[in-house]
């Protein structure tokens, strides 16, 4: 079995200090997020439902903060076929850890973790986690800020799992660090953590969508909503309200 955990934590919530709300405000930062969090709970539908190579038992699982999840939350786990779990322990790193061991415990051969704030993220940048965890022990997927996009191990792999922020410019650097051996580093990809990566997502859906690709629609209509966005397809400065 393969198991793909979505770290949702306050996903549907942000901290009134994480750099996103900083800069955007609150309530923007709040429709941002859990835009975010639905496009990335869409690509994990999506490597679900894609069986053909490799092991056909997936799993699909939410990590939470506690029992009486976000209703948003709730709601995209139903949509998307995913587990609803919340690990026992005192940090975000600990309790995330404790569902990850509760994956092995199921009887899973791999498990990765990913974000809830990379909607571009493509499906096959998972399958290349779970393939080269094959064979290695570890797979970090690095952000271009310093963070990670996805985290993933083998069954009773030694890693010690960063808990809160994964777009801290420190928390790729300080879990190498930790680690008993070099990881397998995927490629790069982005996360949206502040107003910068915010523009970075308006240009690269606009390029999508003049290829007829409709990625990140729950992401492309929130930025419209907070006028990022013409409706002509247009960009907006991130800064210009």
């Amino acid at each position: 079995m393969e198991t793909l955990i979505l770290s949702c934590g306050a996903a549907a919530s942000p901290a009134p200090d994480s750099r996103l709300a900083r800069e955007r405000g609150r309530v923007d930062a709040v429709v941002l997020q859990i835009a975010l969090l639905a496009d990335v709970a869409e690509a994990g539908r999506r490597w679900r439902a894609a069986r053909a190579v490799g092991d056909e038992n997936r799993r699909l699982v939410f990590a939470v903060d506690d029992d009486g999840a976000d209703p948003v939350v709730v709601d995209l786990a139903w949509r998307v076929g995913a587990h609803l779990e919340r690990g026992a322990g005192g940090s975000p790193a600990e309790r995330l850890r404790a569902v990850v061991d509760a994956e092995f415990a199921r009887g899973a051969r791999a498990v990765a973790v990913v974000g809830s704030r990379a909607p571009t993220l493509p499906p096959h940048l998972v399958e290349h986690a779970f393939r080269a965890l094959a064979w290695e022990r570890c797979v970090l997927g690095p952000t271009f800020d310093g963070g990670l996009w996805l985290l993933g191990v083998q069954r009773a792999a030694p890693v010690a799992l960063p808990g809160g922020d994964w777009s801290c410019p420190q928390t790729l650097g300080l879990l190498a660090a930790r680690l008993p051996e070099p990881p397998h580093l995927l490629p790069f990809w982005y996360d949206v953590a502040d107003a910068d990566a915010v523009e970075r997502l308006v240009w690269h859906l606009r390029a999508l969508r003049a290829l007829d690709r409709a990625t990140a629609p729950a992401s492309w209509r929130a930025l419209e909503r907070l006028g990022l966005i013409h409706a002509a397809g247009d960009a907006v400065g991130v800064g210009d309200r």
